[in-house]
């Protein structure tokens, strides 16, 4: 069956769509990855300081626990900043592939000879070091989730010894089980918060990379979509936009939510 030139259009997006959340999935990993990579010497510091189990007894001891928690801090800052360096130049790219991708598309499938102009390279790094999605910039979510790793591993270790648990008690807390790949510390909610920033501030920069591309065209392009994805994970605001069409530039931009696919 013949299919118009927006159709086409509709399913090219469609199917780059599911290139970006494989995509998006996948630099989570990474990134986690990185992560992860603190956890061994951080168990190990943890081991070392508190193998005597003399707990908080005095000055002394409260002192040298203070010490342990600025190298654990140093050791995750060293992880945080490499998470966040892999990430924002991932993000750059991202937004000059996604508005040539988008720009690329627009001309493909329309009926006619479309000379569209390129968004400038000062608009779409800004897409990432200014524009902000649920109230922040992605580096400065990033820098918020290390502060909350930090926060959440400190007052962890400082229970386990008030309550005067081992060190592998405190270690298990702290990074939890290999039977349980880890889900079961503390330090997995920070990788929950690596999966939920990355995933969504690909959206961010997505939508807004191709917001750029047409706000420079917006004399050739009259109106674009909202479109959601479907399934028992969409959330009501997104469902009831679905398939609303709205001037350029006068429609909810994705995403509207963490985690958000439309």
């Amino acid at each position: 069956m013949f299919k118009t030139a927006n159709e086409e259009l509709f399913d090219a997006l469609v199917r780059h769509q599911t290139y970006l959340l494989r995509y998006s999935a996948s630099l989570s990993n990474e990134l986690i990855k990185i992560l992860n990579r603190s956890e061994e010497q951080t168990v190990d510091l943890i081991k070392k300081m508190l193998a005597d189990g003399r707990g908080l007894r005095g000055p002394a001891e409260v002192r040298r626990l203070a010490g342990l928690f600025k190298k654990v801090k140093k050791v995750r800052s060293g992880a945080w900043r490499d998470v966040s360096k892999v990430a924002i130049k991932e993000a750059e790219t991202l937004a000059k592939d996604e508005s040539s991708i988008f720009a690329g598309m627009l001309g493909t499938f329309s009926l006619f000879a479309l000379k569209l102009l390129a968004p400038k390279k000062k608009k779409l790094d800004l897409i990432v070091s200014v524009y902000q999605f649920q109230g922040r910039t992605l580096n400065e979510w990033l820098q918020n989730a290390e502060s909350e790793d930090f926060r959440k591993i400190s007052a962890t270790m400082q229970a386990g010894i008030v309550a005067g648990e081992s060190v592998a008690e405190i270690v298990k807390r702290v990074v939890g089980t290999k039977a349980l790949d880890g889900k079961d510390g503390i330090v997995q909610g920070s990788r929950n918060g690596i999966d939920s920033i990355i995933k969504t501030a690909v959206q961010h920069i997505t939508s807004n990379a191709r917001a750029e591309v047409l706000n420079e065209n917006d004399k050739l392009i009259l109106a674009e979509q909202y479109v959601a994805v479907l399934d028992n994970r969409t959330t009501p605001l997104c469902r009831s936009l679905s398939n609303k069409i709205f001037a350029i530039g006068e429609g909810p931009m994705p995403p509207l939510h963490f985690y958000c696919r439309s």
